[in-house]
């Protein structure tokens, strides 16, 4: 329990050193507060076109995602500091292990995502939400901040190439989109991309609520233990 404190110590004072983590860890808060002032100051432009208020719980659910994906940009970066100070080697000789690091790694930041996106929708505060549908979505969307962090662990050399690939995976934000505007069998190829079972759940009604909920919680699991297992490889 000390070694976990320590790291987790140590991890916050490597973000807080860096401006950039520091920004994309708070970047969640400051989306929700523009969104709260913004969006509802252009919806009267936007009237004679179309009404944005419609589209108001999507963008709530979008934001369910957004914040543990951008934790998880955070985390991965950390994870690239730590095997380029040679920290992944240091742990296997603690009693901690590697196995007990990457645990850390996972479970941790999976906590957090969960409070900072509970919060996130309290600062946006778009629309009424059914939070008692919508709370077991942001337990299985907080997966993303592990599967986020372990990809670019897995794939990314360097920082550098970090960013690349997380503007990559950042791309997985299509699927609740495709989920919420394509009602055709098609929108089910995005089914194998976790964020799709987000919007697809909370706009679900009856049954299809809860086989949506298994399946986005299965899918979710599935890709972490994939990444988990690439992360693994790569360390040798």
């Amino acid at each position: 329990m000390n070694k976990i404190l320590e790291l987790s110590h140590s991890h916050f004072k490597r973000i807080l050193r860096e401006p950039f983590l520091t920004f994309i860890f708070l970047l969640p808060f400051l989306i929700g507060l523009i969104f709260r002032i913004l969006i509802p100051m252009v919806q009267p432009l936007l009237i004679s076109y179309f009404n944005l208020a419609e589209y108001y719980p999507l963008i709530m659910t979008i934001l369910v995602l957004l914040t543990p994906i951008l934790f998880g940009w955070v985390i991965g970066f950390s994870l690239l500091d730590d095997r380029d100070e040679k920290v992944l080697d240091y742990l296997s000789i603690t009693p901690l292990q590697k196995s007990g690091y990457l645990k850390f790694k996972v479970i941790a930041p999976v906590l957090i995502s969960i409070f900072q996106a509970y919060l996130v929708l309290l600062i946006a505060n778009l629309c009424p939400m059914d939070y008692l549908k919508l709370l077991p979505l942001i337990l299985i969307a907080a997966m993303e901040t592990p599967l986020f962090a372990l990809g670019l662990g897995a794939f990314a050399d360097n920082k550098v190439e970090g960013l690349a690939i997380g503007k990559l995976m950042g791309l997985v934000m299509m699927a609740p989109i495709i989920s919420y505007f394509i009602d055709s069998p098609l929108a089910y190829i995005a089914a194998l991309l976790p964020p799709f079972w987000i919007t697809e759940s909370y706009f679900s009604t009856g049954n299809y609520y809860w086989i949506s909920l298994i399946i986005g919680l299965v899918v979710h699991l599935f890709w972490i233990f994939y990444m988990v297992k690439l992360f693994n490889d790569r360390q040798g």
